[in-house]
């Protein structure tokens, strides 16, 4: 039972970012699949018409835009990684930028 309320607060908590980014005219996308292999698609399409910023904690996203990433096909893209810090609570520290 106590999933089943989590996973019902978590949807209804996606809905309202969801919303709110919509009403403030940002493009939303929810990924019901691979949430890397989205964020690296979306970006680089982005990145055919402007350049693109991606934050995300995970480095198989930086591989994945590197290989996929074409110097004929898209504009630059910067990838910003950051990493939580042991023992520092709430504070994040940038730990890659990258400009592909």
């Amino acid at each position: 039972m106590l999933i089943s309320v989590f996973y019902h607060n978590k949807c209804q908590f996606i809905a309202l970012l969801k919303d709110q980014f919509l009403s403030d005219g940002h493009q939303v996308y929810v990924c019901k699949g691979n949430v890397d292999t989205t964020i690296v698609s979306k970006s680089l399409e982005e990145s055919k018409r402007c350049p693109v910023v991606v934050v995300a904690d995970d480095t198989d996203v930086a591989v994945m835009l590197c290989y996929h990433w074409s110097k004929k096909q898209h504009k630059e893209v910067l990838f910003y990684q950051e990493r939580k810090m042991p023992n520092a609570g709430a504070y994040r520290k940038p730990c890659q930028n990258w400009v592909i």
